[in-house]
């Protein structure tokens, strides 16, 4: 077990794989449990686990005969040259079979009280986590270089405790990296956000972050630009901000250049979900890159959704990185689904 279990710890500078918790030869009484079979294999359900782990018995030497799945739009159908039933085809002598019940530990839950009502009780349960060692390690080089990338302590700590997590399930690993969401953007393990900040808020919503922000910093000194598209949105922040000499909002998305843009609206204020669209009804939004916003205006911290930074490939920022060179503004990403 790794040392820190539960709480705060000094990572290792460098990764290995006995910073993994060790599932105490779980693995390996599957694997005998398997081989020690006489009969033939079954999946259920035809999960990208349940693939990868057909893979993995295959170059063992063992043959699935079927999947299982719940899902009609595959049922029918073949995967890997594997056809795929449902329940109720394969009911009648499943006790033939070695049943392999292998995906995500909620629906293996919601498969097993599926067999209990079917009074199926004999069949071996592995959980997608089971075998995500043996996949690390055959990527160690690339999960190492990755580690090596992060800088402190709390990025390390958390890389080898999500790990860890998806490893066994126990949510102990995750209570030492959970943070406030206060935090969010402005995680003093990280960095200390100042009074005299220049931020960029792209994607500003309705003020919540510039709110948290105001807060943290007391008496504040620098600009605050916020971009927000949605005028639903935009109308609420522009109240919140209202009185603000150093505040700048501006009613459009950030892009790599400035254009007006289609999207195919969800049933939300947000637009951080919205799917770009060329033709067919959608709402319009101005957008605008950051570098022709500001006009050269200082920048230290910009904050951006992971989604927006692939969509607009950093948004033209060359121009903004070269005036501030070598003290680059900080990044700040957030995954917003």
């Amino acid at each position: 077990m790794i040392a820190g279990f539960g709480k705060t710890y000094e990572a290792p500078d460098e990764f290995s794989l006995d910073s993994l918790v060790d599932d105490n030869g779980k693995e390996q009484q599957i694997l005998n449990t398997i081989n020690e079979s006489s009969k033939k294999i079954a999946l259920f359900p035809a999960s990208r686990a349940a693939i990868l782990f057909q893979g993995y018995l295959e170059h063992m030497g063992l043959e699935v005969s079927f999947f299982i799945d719940n899902s009609p739009s595959i049922q029918g159908h073949q995967i890997n040259n594997t056809a795929v039933f449902s329940l109720d085809e394969k009911l009648d002598g499943i006790d033939q079979y070695l049943l392999i019940i292998i995906g995500r530990k909620y629906t293996n839950d919601e498969i097993c009280e599926q067999l209990k009502k079917h009074q199926v009780e004999n069949y071996l349960r592995l959980d997608d986590h089971f075998f995500l060692k043996k996949i690390l390690s055959k990527n160690f080089d690339e999960i190492k270089k990755t580690y090596s990338t992060l800088s402190d302590n709390l990025s390390k700590m958390t890389f080898i405790n999500m790990l860890n997590y998806r490893l066994t399930q126990d949510e102990n690993f995750l209570t030492p990296i959970i943070r406030p969401p206060e935090n969010q953007y402005f995680e003093p393990d990280l960095y200390a956000v100042s009074e005299h900040e220049h931020f960029v808020d792209c994607g500003a919503y309705n003020g919540d972050t510039v709110q948290k922000f105001l807060k943290k910093v007391g008496c504040f000194k620098g600009n605050y630009f916020c971009f927000e598209p949605c005028r639903v949105n935009f109308d609420l922040l522009s109240l919140k901000v209202k009185g603000y000499s150093n505040i700048h909002l501006f009613n459009k998305g950030v892009y790599h250049q400035e254009d007006v843009l289609k999207f195919q609206s969800p049933d939300s204020a947000s637009l951080s979900s919205f799917k770009a669209t060329d033709s067919g009804p959608g709402e319009t939004v101005e957008v605008v890159s950051i570098d022709q916003a500001l006009d050269k205006k200082k920048v230290t911290f910009i904050k951006m959704e992971i989604m927006q930074i692939i969509f607009c490939k950093i948004i033209n920022l060359e121009s903004l990185f070269a005036s501030f060179f070598p003290a680059a503004p900080k990044i700040c990403n957030s995954d917003a689904g």
